[in-house]
């Protein structure tokens, strides 16, 4: 079942807010909990949302949408295969480049060294965050 409500705080730097449900008390939306992700949600704006809750176990708001917006059956993360399977072509390809002599050995190790550079500070960044 879905929720209505008015949002009624919305801080645009920090990406995060408040929702006034028709009855109860306010509930936390991010941005990440929002099916349109182009603009920026305003204070005034009336959503509908799912009640979730958080790590902590508080109430928090999630898969919203403005009034009247789809909400896509689908919600949240991008298919990740895609972007894995993309990965690893780009990886394929740059070592048969460099077993058929096209690309020097350096070029796959700066690849290989960099991507595991990329994730480590990535996670490290995400852990840091949380």
């Amino acid at each position: 079942m879905r929720n209505h409500g008015k949002i009624t705080h919305w801080n645009h730097q920090k990406g995060y807010g408040f929702i006034t449900p028709a009855s109860g008390d306010n509930v936390f939306v991010h941005i990440r909990a929002f099916a349109n992700k182009d603009h920026q949600p305003e204070v005034d704006q009336r959503v509908t949302y799912a009640l979730s809750t958080d790590r902590q176990g508080r109430p928090c708001a999630a898969r919203v949408a403005l009034l009247g917006e789809e909400v896509p059956k689908r919600f949240g993360r991008t298919d990740q295969k895609r972007y894995i399977v993309g990965a690893v072509a780009f990886l394929a390809s740059v070592a048969i480049s460099v077993a058929a002599g096209a690309l020097p050995l350096e070029v796959l190790f700066l690849y290989l060294g960099a991507s595991a550079l990329s994730y480590f500070l990535y996670a490290w960044d995400k852990d840091s965050a949380r």
